[in-house]
Parts: C-alpha cells; structure tokens; sequence
C-alpha cells in the first residue's frame, strides 16, 4: 500500500482525544479542501516514514503489508486503537481489507478510520473490519469545493452500523444555512450519532461556538465543541 507515514502520537481531536494511538497515514486523497491540514498527503510520496517509539526508518512506497506489521507490532501491542488516516484511507480499499485482517488475526486491537465521508460504496466493501469511524462533513462554503450530501447520507447510514461520530469543520467563512443542512442529514440517519464541532482556528468567539452547539443541540443527543489539540501543544 502507498503511505506517507506511520508513527505512534496522542490523538488530538475527536471524541478519542488525549488516547494515544498507532497512526498509519495513507497517501492520496480523492479532495483538495482548502482547509486541509495534511496536503502532504494528496499524493503519493517515493517514501514512506516509519516512526516508532523505539526506532525509526524509512521505507519505498509502495510498503508491503507484512514488513509494515512486523516494523509497528511493539506499539501496536502497547495501545488500544490503530488509526487509519490520510489523505483517504477509502482509496485504497483492497489493501485496507489485506492489512486490517492480518491484523486482526495478530492483535487485539480496535481500527479506528479517519475519513471525509465521500466514499459510501468503498465503506462497504470494509465495514465489518471497522471498529470506529471519525467522518468529516464537508461544508461547500469552507473547503471550497461541491457539496457531497448524498454522499454523507449514503456513508451514514452504512457507517451506524459501528461506533462513529461526526466533525464538521466550522470558521467564519461557513454559510450557516450549510451547518443547518449537516445537522439535519445526521438527524435524518439517527440522532444518537456524535457531533463534534471542530474550530477551524481561534477566530470564532465563544458566542458563535455557543450558537453552532445549540444548533447541533436542538436536534441531536450528544454535540461537543472540540478544537484540534495537537496542533496546540505540537503533537505529532
């Protein structure tokens, strides 16, 4: 599979925040929002970056599964979750099916997908290999691309299957009326779904956070308002 990195951190967003984690990031992303933090990971690098918390190396992409388990198996036996991130791990979905199952058969341990929620029927092919999911909704007004609703709707009502929650990206170029929409089609799937509110930065005042949570708290059972923290105290 083609990756950009693989290192053990804290998570720093989220409902899992503050657990560390084994994180494999994928390489290639299907979007281009202009938000995005990780752009290092649109495309698909020479070589691949192996940081454990005892050793590190680097590695031509693409990474054979096998090696790739044999380099992280230490930590993975130390930590709860693996997390799978990109870019969109969903790309490649034939070697997710390949490294989740192996493993699966090695390790007690929970897969946790970080995904932009574009890519239902891929969702499918690997649901019942997934533990947890983190989707994003995509608001138009804030990664400037087209709007994806059916595409969340139809990766919603795959994804409550398992355990998952919602981000939505929120700043002040957001149209409201768009925040409004998201909420509404997570209400739709089910309204026991997680919202977590994310701040795209320290720009909005405690009273807009205020408004978006009591929007989301209108119609939904559980929202918090969760900036990204490891971008605060510089975690990996």
């Amino acid at each position: 599979m083609n990756l950009v990195e693989v290192f053990t951190s804290i998570q720093g967003e989220g409902l899992y925040l503050g657990q560390p984690q084994v994180f494999i990031r994928l390489a290639g992303c299907n979007l281009r929002c202009r938000f995005c933090d990780t752009p290092q990971a649109w495309d698909i690098p020479p070589g691949c970056s192996i940081m454990t918390l005892n050793k590190g190396v680097t590695i031509s992409n693409p990474v054979a599964i096998h090696p790739l388990i044999d380099f992280i198996k230490e930590d993975v036996q130390r930590y709860p979750t693996i997390c799978l991130t990109g870019g969109e791990p969903l790309l490649q979905t034939d070697s997710l099916k390949e490294l989740i199952s192996e493993i699966k058969k090695r390790f007690e341990i929970q897969i946790y997908l970080e995904t932009n929620g574009t890519l239902p029927y891929q969702l499918d092919q690997i649901i019942e290999l997934i533990d947890i999911i983190a989707m994003d909704i995509k608001l138009p007004s804030l990664t400037g691309l087209k709007s994806f609703w059916e595409e969340h709707r139809d990766f919603l009502r795959i994804a409550d299957k398992k355990e998952i929650f919602v981000k939505i990206v929120v700043g002040p170029q957001m149209v409201n009326e768009e925040f409004q929409m998201a909420i509404f089609l997570i209400k739709e799937v089910d309204a026991n779904i997680p919202l977590v509110i994310q701040p795209l930065d320290n720009s909005l005042s405690l009273e807009w956070l205020f408004r978006y949570y009591t929007t989301g708290n209108k119609e939904l059972k559980q929202v918090r308002v969760i900036p990204q923290v490891h971008k605060l105290v510089k975690w990996k």
